[in-house]
């Protein structure tokens, strides 16, 4: 059998347990689907996305580890950075990394308005170089930035 594209619909804590499907650069064509841009739903009830976006980080105190997330993201170029470099910048392993990643998706989940959209609503992730590549959404970086968080 062989299998030629795959496409992984979820959040990074979803993907965290079938990560290791994915390994060897077998899925270097695959992509994360935001679940709310392929079905055309914002998931805000009339809530415009910037104002989804603060309801996130504003719900609770932001943990420290999501702040580094973020700042680190934040000063990345607009290519993001591969799991292994994101893991190194924040002095964490990639299974910590996950950690983080799977945090902020629970977060998001947990802010009303959010829908379906999980951990996609901050982060574009691609297959890159058989790892995932991380890039903050360019309206999560002028939301971050306003609310002084990088």
């Amino acid at each position: 059998m062989e299998l030629s594209k795959v496409n992984f619909v979820g959040t990074a804590e979803e993907f965290a347990a079938v990560e290791h499907l994915f390994a060897n650069g077998r899925a270097e064509n695959s992509e994360l689907v935001d679940v709310a841009e392929r079905n055309g739903s914002s998931g805000g009830e009339g809530k415009g996305r910037d104002d989804i976006i603060r309801d996130v980080i504003r719900r609770r105190s932001v943990p420290p580890g999501q702040r580094q997330l973020y700042e680190v993201l934040g000063k990345a170029s607009d290519g993001g950075l591969l799991k292994p470099e994101l893991a190194e910048a924040m002095d964490r392993t990639e299974r910590e990394l996950t950690g983080v990643l799977g945090a902020l998706g629970k977060r998001i989940f947990g802010t009303n308005g959010t829908g379906e959209q999980g951990i996609s609503l901050f982060l574009e992730i691609s297959a890159s170089d058989g790892t995932w590549r991380y890039r903050l959404r360019p309206e999560v970086r002028a939301v971050l930035k306003a609310e002084g968080l990088i």
